[in-house]
């Protein structure tokens, strides 16, 4: 009562206090709830260390729900060393003890063989029993299962209805996943109206994935009015929920002009929090601003250490620009012979540039052997790509 105000005045303080008496009198559902106010920092200092503690003796206490908490600082590190394992028994006990959350948790671990050998027929039984319990999270990773044919035959009509009670049941990702279904006519009639409402509905409820769907929709005028201002906003609430990518597209906003006043600081500072994140596409980018001076001091140094950060992402182009900066030494000491491996790394993930880049080393013997024939093959691919450049060589060669 404390806690929400209901009947007296809310007292976050007080509320701890009453609920720490009863969790020392042995009333276990007290220590689990006490437990998660401390993991998620719900209005007193999170303390990792004191929620352990807590959800351990709730759980001894035969507590599901708290097992289920527990398996999930285990199963995600959060306060303790990761522990797949031990999170895969915390989830048994939860899921044997009618926590339906557990359940749920326990067919992922089976999903996708952590802490124990993969089971999708094993997991299936474990997200209907979830579902069935009252879990939306179990609806819709059951759905999900329908949607792909994982474990069972697929079966778009059963997904729709599985996403409809996983999203009825405030599952945002349940929202999403049946958004993708109206907007693409799977299981049910098409109807963009009904898809971008369930999208809407997903990106409230905190699917930043979601949230960053709809910004590319607004952004290329997809069964929407192109509206680049609606779109960074979307991707500015994407990029607040943790998505790198949406944050990268932020960035470009910004450093472009895109439905909000150009401003080169605020891109290097969105691009280097999404490459900081793991981005490799803002690594480039962001490379790409150090390289020129865009809204930060030039430096070459800098902007060679990106690209290796981007190419090591398996961002083709990151390998393409520092392929470049090894070829005609910015940056550093110039190296042919990396600068054609760099270029084939680049080609080979499908930069068309990279291919007719190389081509014209082997023309000319630079970095690699002279091969006109090995030159002639990678114009050609680079030209089937799209390289202009690769196909006016091509022609040179014959």
């Amino acid at each position: 009562m404390y806690a929400i105000g209901e009947g007296v005045p809310a007292d976050m303080a007080r509320a701890v206090v009453l609920v720490q008496k009863a969790c020392d009198g042995n009333d276990a559902t007290a220590c689990g709830h006490l437990g998660s106010i401390y993991r998620d920092g719900d209005r007193v200092p999170a303390d990792l260390t004191r929620a352990r503690t807590l959800l351990q003796k709730a759980c001894d206490g035969n507590d599901s729900v708290s097992c289920s908490n527990l398996g999930f600082m285990f199963g995600n590190g959060q306060g303790v060393p990761q522990d797949r394992t031990r999170a895969f028994g915390l989830y048994q006990k939860a899921c044997d003890g009618g926590d339906a959350a557990g359940c749920s948790n326990l067919a992922a671990a089976y999903e996708h063989g952590e802490g124990v050998p993969k089971d999708p027929t094993r997991a299936l039984a474990l997200l209907q029993k979830a579902c069935d319990g009252g879990d939306a999270d179990g609806c819709n990773g059951l759905g999900f299962m329908f949607d792909n044919g994982e474990g069972v035959p697929k079966d778009p009509a059963r997904a729709v209805a599985l996403y409809e009670k996983a999203c009825d049941g405030s599952s945002s990702a349940g929202c999403g996943n049946l958004g993708v279904l109206y907007e693409n006519g799977e299981g049910v009639a098409q109807d963009a109206a009904r898809a971008l409402a369930l999208y809407q509905k997903a990106c409230d409820g905190g699917d930043g994935g979601i949230c960053s769907h709809m910004g590319v929709m607004y952004a290329e005028g997809s069964g929407v009015a192109k509206d680049p201002a609606r779109a960074l906003a979307l991707y500015q609430k994407a990029c607040d929920r943790g998505d790198a990518g949406s944050c990268s597209n932020v960035a470009v906003a910004y450093e472009k002009g895109e439905g909000v006043s150009k401003d080169l600081v605020r891109a290097v500072t969105t691009c280097q929090r999404a490459c900081d994140e793991g981005n490799a596409i803002s690594c480039a980018n962001l490379g790409v601003m150090y390289a020129n001076g865009e809204g930060i001091p030039q430096d070459p140094n800098r902007a060679v250490a990106l690209y290796q950060k981007a190419c090591d992402g398996s961002f083709a182009a990151g390998c393409n620009n520092l392929a470049i900066a090894y070829q005609l030494g910015t940056g550093g000491a110039k190296d042919l012979t990396r600068a054609a491996a760099l270029y084939r790394k680049a080609c080979d993930g499908g930069f068309a540039v990279s291919c007719t880049n190389l081509g014209d080393m082997y023309v000319v013997g630079e970095g690699v052997s002279e091969d006109l024939a090995l030159a002639a093959a990678l114009f050609q691919k680079g030209c089937d790509g799209g390289s202009s450049d690769g196909c006016s060589n091509l022609k040179k060669l014959q």
